[in-house]
């Protein structure tokens, strides 16, 4: 008797359990163009933020720039760099990555206005942990690697300028009229008094200053302060702020057979539960020129 006996086999077929297979490296001279376009394209995007006006359009520079190293992160990482490269360009990618987060913060520290103007974004953004290791990382590369640093700035100190108190930044054409300003903020600050949108005149006030406005011509105006650190001249570069007392000020001038009388105006920036004037915030789009 013939007996049939059916063996059962199983096989196990070889299964990639690490995902596609990654690219072969691209040749030292692909990559070094790879390395050398991307370094164009972040030279651009700093270039952005260093023309940018203040503000909204300078959070937007900044957020077009973090979404540039981003970017660059994500194309690095999807070449697989001569076998020389290999561990450079780890450290590379990663520094881009550092990068783009710390750009993200400073684009958050310019909406809150705590960086105002593109020089002072400029400046932090020189001294970024993220901005050293990518020039750390870059050196490995060569000239290819030279040009993805190309649009950072060397690192360099954030100023702190001041005027003196008391400087008259714009100066009214002839009045009676004075004006003392106390500033008991925690920053120096520039009062403009205006009229129909623009400065009639403007004083400088250190923090912790009083300094008086004179010559103030007959008329009611419009009292507006934009207080911060470092001034260049123009504007504060950091910790800006842009208010405007809500009640205006009126400047009268009587004359009789013996005297002169004009209006003299006392004004105290800082809160004060005894106050009588109310600040409200404004856009700094709004601010007297």
């Amino acid at each position: 008797m013939a007996v049939l006996v059916g063996v059962m086999v199983s096989g196990c077929a070889a299964v990639n359990a690490g995902g596609p297979a990654r690219p072969a490296p691209v040749t030292p001279a692909v990559y070094a163009s790879q390395l050398t376009a991307t370094g164009y394209t972040l030279q651009s995007a700093f270039e952005g933020i260093s023309s940018a006006p203040p503000l909204a359009p300078l959070a937007g520079q900044v957020d077009s720039a973090t979404s540039a190293v981003r970017d660059a992160r994500r194309r690095l990482a999807t070449i697989t760099p001569p076998p020389q490269y290999a561990a450079d360009s780890l450290q590379l990618v990663s520094a881009l990555d550092q990068l783009a987060g710390q750009l993200s913060e400073l684009a958050a520290d310019v909406r809150s206005q705590e960086l105002c103007t593109a020089p002072s974004v400029m400046a932090t953004l020189s001294t970024l942990p993220g901005a050293d290791a990518l020039r750390r990382a870059a050196t490995a590369f060569g000239p290819a690697g030279a040009s993805l640093i190309a649009g950072i700035p060397a690192p360099r100190q954030l100023p702190d300028r001041h005027d003196a108190n008391g400087t008259v930044l714009r100066s009214a054409s002839s009045g009676n009229g004075t004006a003392t300003v106390e500033n008991g903020t925690d920053h120096d600050a520039v009062v403009t008094l205006s009229q129909e949108g623009r400065a009639v005149t403007s004083l400088y006030v250190t923090r912790s200053g009083t300094a008086q406005m004179s010559n103030i011509p007959d008329g009611a105006y419009d009292v507006f302060f934009t207080s911060g650190t470092d001034w260049d001249g123009g504007q504060f570069t950091r910790s800006c702020a842009f208010q405007r007392f809500e009640a205006t000020a009126t400047f009268t001038t009587t004359t009789t057979m013996s005297e002169v009388e004009y209006t003299t105006y006392q004004m105290t920036l800082q809160p004060s539960p005894s106050g009588n004037a109310r600040v409200v915030t404004v856009s700094p789009d709004s601010f007297p020129k």
